[in-house]
């Protein structure tokens, strides 16, 4: 995008006269707000940053204690218990986790 900014502003055929530069101003040096780049926070290299991991509570909250998982949302109760503490990747643990027992005893 800068470059096509660029482009429009300076003749290809066009030599600038060496204080060119000191002479113009800076707001016709900058590129407009709504042409220049911007990156989303967290995306500081080109890699979106992953969205919060959402808890997997359903509502149907019942404990089936021979396995020690909830049958709603598979988590065990340490699970349960310390999921506002826990970090994103822990959280992302603790859903694939659930999920696994969901799968194996639904087999």
């Amino acid at each position: 995008m800068f470059s096509k900014w660029f482009k429009s502003k300076v003749s290809v055929n066009e030599q600038p006269s060496q204080d060119s530069h000191a002479q113009a101003s800076s707001r016709e040096l900058e590129a407009p707000a709504h042409e220049s780049p911007s990156l989303d926070q967290g995306d500081l290299f080109g890699v979106a940053e992953a969205p919060p991991v959402k808890s997997p509570c359903n509502g149907v909250c019942d404990m089936d204690w021979q396995n020690n998982i909830c049958i709603g949302c598979f988590r065990t109760p340490h699970e349960i218990g310390s999921w506002r503490s826990m970090s994103e990747a822990e959280r992302r643990a603790s859903v694939a986790a659930a999920e696994k027992r969901a799968r194996e005893l639904s087999a």
